[in-house]
């Protein structure tokens, strides 16, 4: 999962973010939170997004962006030369997270998984846990 990364605040929700990961067939699973002040409670949505790639200007890049707790809430968010969503959030405030996030989102891709490695290994522990009782294993161990 990618780190939480900010969105630009907005009249009504100070405190605005998302993450995203890689998911299946070229989808990604994002996150998008906010709150309207930083110590009030946040409200998390899980969303899927695919990219839509039929009938797109070359300057416009179009997804669908789907509601994984109500899947009849899909979004199209066109990002690129102009912005728009389908919402009512954007037809009411001209923005919205969901334009936010993609846009923040095609402008820094989101890589597979690295794996990370653990310090200290499980041969490591092993290694020294007889030191932590005081107790040195005999020579050839």
């Amino acid at each position: 999962m990618l780190a939480k990364r900010q969105l630009p605040a907005t009249k009504t929700h100070r405190c605005r973010w998302y993450s995203a990961k890689p998911a299946p067939e070229g989808r990604y699973s994002l996150v998008i939170g906010q709150a309207k002040t930083e110590t009030s409670r946040e409200s998390v949505d899980e969303y899927l997004i695919e990219e839509d790639h039929v009938d797109t200007p070359k300057e416009v890049r179009t997804f669908f962006v789907a509601k994984q707790s109500d899947w009849s809430e899909i979004y199209r968010v066109r990002v690129g030369r102009y912005t728009h969503c389908t919402c009512q959030g954007h037809s009411t405030h001209r923005t919205c997270k969901h334009v936010d996030a993609v846009l923040d989102l095609t402008c820094h891709p989101v890589e597979e998984d690295v794996p990370v490695s653990v310090w200290p290994s499980a041969e490591q522990i092993q290694d020294d846990s007889a030191w932590d009782f005081g107790y040195r294993p005999p020579i050839g161990l």
